[in-house]
This record gives C-alpha cells, sequence and structure tokens, in this order.
C-alpha cells in the first residue's frame, strides 16, 4: 500500500506546466504503519528524460516541456497539505479470521473475541462504516465445493457479526472460493492461510 502523497499542478505532465506548479511529495501520516519499502513516490517527465521524486516533503518545481524539475526539500510541511491529509479517510483494514480444519464452520470463543474487538477498534473513526466479508477457501479440492464453502463461511461470519450489533449488507457477504489460492500458489494445494475469512472495514 502506498502511504505517501503527491499535490501539486501535474504529474508526469511537465509538458502542461507553468514556471509556478509544483508537485510535493508527502511524509506518511502515520509512518509507524508502513513496511520498509512501501513508500510513495513519483515521476516527472519533460523531453529527453524524466526525475523520480522519492523523498518525504520533497517538492520539484516543473519548468516546462524541455527542463528537468527543480527539486527542494521541504523544511516543513505545507499547512494547506496538511489540512488536506488530515481530512482523509481512515485507512482500510482487514481482520483475518482463519478456518484451520479442512471444510469447517466453527469460530472458538477467542476467535469470535479477537474479530469484535478488532471491528470495534476499525470503527471508531469511521462514522459511517461499510464492513465486507469475504470468504476463501485453499485451492484443494473441486472449485464448485470450494466456492460453496467460502461462501458459507463468509456467511457465517457475518451472522456471528450481526448476532453482535454490526451492520452487514447482504450484498457485502462474499465468497472467493480457491481463486486467491490458485492465483498465488496454484492448484490442488492443501494451504492453511487460505482457509479464511476477510473482515474487511472501509
Amino acid at each position: 500500500m502506498r502511504w505517501a502523497l503527491a499535490l501539486g499542478g501535474a504529474l508526469a505532465l511537465a509538458g502542461c506546466a507553468t514556471p509556478n506548479e509544483r508537485v510535493t511529495l508527502l511524509a506518511p501520516v502515520q509512518p509507524e504503519k508502513i513496511e520498509s519499502g512501501d513508500r510513495g513516490s513519483l515521476v516527472v517527465e519533460y523531453e529527453g528524460g524524466e526525475t523520480a521524486i522519492t523523498g518525504e516533503n520533497e517538492q520539484a518545481q516543473l519548468r516546462g516541456r524541455t527542463r528537468p524539475p527543480q527539486l527542494t526539500t521541504l523544511d516543513q510541511p505545507d499547512p494547506r497539505h496538511v489540512a488536506i491529509v488530515g481530512n482523509f479517510p481512515p485507512d482500510v483494514g482487514t481482520l483475518e479470521v482463519p478456518f484451520e480444519k479442512v471444510g469447517s464452520m466453527e469460530l472458538s470463543p477467542q476467535q469470535t473475541a479477537q474479530v469484535t474487538d478488532g471491528l470495534r477498534s476499525a470503527l471508531q473513526d469511521r462514522p459511517a462504516p461499510q464492513i465486507e466479508v469475504v470468504g476463501h477457501t485453499s485451492s484443494d479440492g473441486g472449485a464448485s465445493r470450494n466456492m460453496t464453502i467460502s461462501l458459507e463461511r463468509a456467511a457465517f461470519v457475518a451472522n456471528i457479526l450481526r448476532g453482535l450489533g454490526f451492520e452487514i449488507d447482504d450484498t457485502d457477504i462474499i465468497g472467493r472460493g480457491e481463486a486467491l489460492a490458485v492465483s498465488e500458489i496454484g492448484d490442488e494445494i492443501d494451504d492453511v492461510r487460505y482457509r479464511r475469512v476477510d473482515v474487511i472495514v472501509r
């Protein structure tokens, strides 16, 4: 996930820029949540080359079609940019609910508590949240059967959460079957990591 934010008059379009236009790559709002190497970046293109902007609070002054941008690093971010970022919605959160047994449809009290606690925490800063419940299976077995199991698991988790007071629309209960497992590790592989339900909060 890319966390840094670019704000400015143009991206990768220096040929359309005037000398007063600038592009700024802001520092992450919550740097502690970012994995190493997962910072944002952008590229300004011009005739004959391109310039990458990769540093936090690095700003490029665009200088037209034929000249490379002039780069500077801001000591402090522009307060206007900080205000914009502060109004962004919270990041999407995903809670994984594992089903360790093949074809199982059970959650332990501990698993239920972990999911509900995580959901309540994720919902604190969301005035109008959307909760999506997505079931997956390993790629072992038939695709049709796996699709059925994944949807049943998603509905099972959703019904538990509804019973605890969480609002979940029927259209947000989804079965993906073995699709994720097949795309990542191949077919006919029994991998417990894919026997799960993802509870996604937007």
